[in-house]
């Protein structure tokens, strides 16, 4: 696994960001996060299936916060 984090301007994030949530910032700065994965043995629920036992994933990520219960609010990533 490896994270690369850039720093982007809020603008470039803002049209991607779902209705009931807003970017979250750290440090005053709104990032990005390139994310690959190297899957080995891969099986589900203890099934191997041809052609996906192993293979690269990478995901593109931003991150936001929503509200939850009583005002606290919830961090998360959108992919």
């Amino acid at each position: 696994m490896i994270f690369c984090n850039y720093i982007v301007s809020p603008e470039i994030l803002i049209p991607h960001v779902p209705p009931g949530t807003k970017l979250d910032y750290f440090e005053g700065n709104t990032y990005v996060s390139l994310v690959g994965f190297y899957f080995t043995n891969t099986a589900l629920k203890g099934i191997s299936i041809s052609f996906y036992r192993q293979f690269e994933e990478f995901n593109l990520r931003f991150y936001v916060r929503f509200k939850k219960g009583n005002n606290l609010e919830e961090k998360s990533s959108i992919h």
